[in-house]
């Protein structure tokens, strides 16, 4: 038999009359899924009605709860194998714990790609698909300055802003996750297969549905928790007033998380959800320098060049910590090096901010 508390999980995920809290609340009343398994539906419902998320479930919504055949399950693991495709239950180590803690975690994750991206910090970049040309250009640019801060971004994979903050990540050689309303083998929308390919192969694609299933208009909504659940921080670039990225910044303070919002044109539809989550206390970015210091991305930046650091920089980085304001002639001399060799590391150098130039008086950052 395939793994079979996976294959019990998927069993227990597929009880999709019961709500993702509703599941939620279950799994924790039971501990996990095997003890559901092993227990009738009379026993199932007996605990549910004490436990208040489920106390006013219908009747009906465990009428699968008898039904023990793992043998469905057992086909969706081999199809995953078959596809590379990897399967995160509740109680993996692998599985965040940061989303664990929300109130309705799902119950599991279908994974393609890079597993340990979720481990890392992540900050959402989310809003309309229809953006204008501005919320387009903030979105990618946002994205790149995450990424050269070494965090990871996540969104919906949608067009529009979406979309373009992923991409925006990508060229900025780094790193994102989509999280998707369908299975992670189908790219919705089809408009974005060179996008869905990139994430693929370079960062991750996730979701709590089953292979091959297709978009509902239902479940976007509900993803939308996880893209929040995963994140430090949820930005919202462009949205309308009643829009899957208001949803999003709803679920992300409920989770505790902050919110960012990029300020609108306030004649435009897609600016009144952004300038109320500002009046509502969302965090105003009013510049990309503004943004990157209070998510803490400068010193991100700083730490991973650090880390890169060569042996010679190191040493010239020392020298400039002990020797503030000194020029290019004193550091060729101390180091034996030629003046040119040293100004050409020194800007270098600047350039990964490690280094400020005042006057031709060098620095350490």
């Amino acid at each position: 038999m395939a793994d079979r508390k996976k294959a019990v999980y998927i069993w227990y995920s597929l009880m999709r009359r019961l709500a993702p809290l509703q599941r939620a609340a279950l799994l924790k009343s039971f501990g996990g899924a095997e003890e559901i398994y092993g227990r009738t539906r009379r026993e199932i419902m007996d605990r549910a009605f004490d436990i208040p998320e489920l106390s006013r479930a219908p009747e009906a919504a465990f009428d699968l709860f008898d039904a023990k055949d793992l043998e469905p399950a057992e086909r969706i693991i081999d199809a995953c194998e078959k596809k590379g495709i990897k399967i995160l239950t509740f109680e993996d180590e692998e599985y965040p714990l940061h989303l664990a803690q929300i109130a309705d975690p799902p119950v599991l994750l279908y994974a393609l790609g890079d597993v340990s991206l979720i481990q890392r910090p992540c900050i959402a970049v989310v809003g309309t698909r229809k953006a204008s040309p501005y919320g387009r250009w903030a979105a990618y640019e946002i994205g790149k300055r995450i990424a050269a801060g070494g965090e990871v971004v996540i969104s919906g994979m949608a067009e529009g802003i979406d979309a373009r903050g992923h991409w925006g990540c990508i060229d900025g050689r780094g790193k994102t996750v989509a999280v998707l309303g369908t299975g992670v083998d189908v790219c919705f929308p089809r408009s974005n297969r060179e996008l869905y390919l990139a994430i693929a192969s370079g960062g991750l694609v996730l979701s709590e549905y089953l292979l091959g299933e297709w978009g509902r208009p239902v479940n976007f909504p509900v993803r939308n928790r996880i893209i929040s659940g995963l994140s430090r921080a949820v930005i919202v670039v462009e949205g309308a007033l009643k829009s899957g990225s208001m949803i999003t910044a709803g679920l992300a303070a409920e989770q505790g998380r902050d919110v960012y919002a990029v300020p609108g044109n306030i004649d435009q539809p897609n600016s009144i959800g952004v300038n109320r989550l500002i009046s509502d206390g969302a965090y105003p970015v009013f510049s990309f320098e503004d943004l990157s210091a209070r998510l803490g991305l400068a010193s991100r930046k700083k730490q991973n060049a650090m880390q890169a650091m060569s042996q010679e920089e190191k040493t010239l980085y020392s020298l400039l910590r002990q020797n503030p304001g000194e020029g290019c002639g004193f550091f060729a001399a101390r180091t034996g090096r030629d003046s040119r060799s040293v100004r050409t590391l020194l800007m270098a150098m600047e350039l990964k901010g490690l280094v400020r130039n005042t006057a031709d008086r060098y620095y350490a950052c």
